[in-house]
């Protein structure tokens, strides 16, 4: 009896597959991820099933466009960051993502027991193009990030390009709006002034700045 991944396995490769490879993505069947390189980056779509699904009474699955690179994670970590298994995502400038068109997900995703397969691959393919891949190409290089990002991927990626003395400019700025919140949402976001000064000493000893910013 087929499996719900069994079913989304088929119907990718029945209904999408050879039109994503001409783009240069390949479809990994057992992580349930379609990808393509660009250098230290990886370009993907991910699958993921609902808790729910049972046999072929049940099969619903959704997606997401992710961008992922090969150093982020080691960066992170020498910047004396807690690693997770999800550390190497980037989030980048996701306004592209905003043209993704979700109005055939109901409920958790595709339902492919009551759609088409082949309408489901189509709406997949669609968004892939009008959101994806703008997405995609909207990150695909490490002064994208640093330039047209925010927060911590802004910093993060300015050091890893190492432009310091816009990475500092950055964290100041950064504690500058932090020290504008209430005692209250200070409290509630210290682990953000934590993080900025973790970067912000590092910058300082990577290049033996003796800046001090006064908190």
């Amino acid at each position: 009896m087929s499996t719900p991944k069994d079913i989304l396995i088929e119907a990718i490769k029945e209904h999408l597959l050879e039109r994503i490879e001409s783009l240069g993505f390949e479809f990994n069947e057992s992580q349930l991820k379609i990808k393509r390189k660009r250098g230290d980056f990886s370009q993907e779509i991910w699958f993921r099933g609902s808790k729910n699904n049972m046999g072929v009474e049940i099969v619903d699955f959704e997606y997401q466009f992710v961008i992922t690179h090969s150093k982020y994670k080691k960066l992170l970590k020498d910047l004396g960051e807690k690693i997770y298994s999800s550390s190497s995502i980037i989030q980048g400038n996701n306004e592209a993502l905003k043209l993704c068109d979700r109005s055939k997900q109901i409920g958790f995703g595709y339902d492919f027991v009551k759609m088409s397969h082949k309408e489901i691959m189509d709406d997949i393919y669609k968004n892939l193009m009008t959101a994806g891949i703008p997405y995609f190409k909207a990150n695909d290089s490490e002064e994208k990030i640093a330039n047209d990002s925010s927060g911590d991927e802004k910093i993060d990626f300015l050091i890893y390009l190492g432009e310091y003395q816009k990475a500092l400019e950055q964290c100041e700025y950064s504690f500058a709006e932090f020290d504008k919140l209430s005692d209250s949402d200070k409290t509630r976001f210290s682990f953000l002034m934590d993080k900025w000064n973790r970067k912000y000493e590092y910058i300082k000893r990577i290049t033996g700045a003796n800046t001090q910013y006064s908190q």
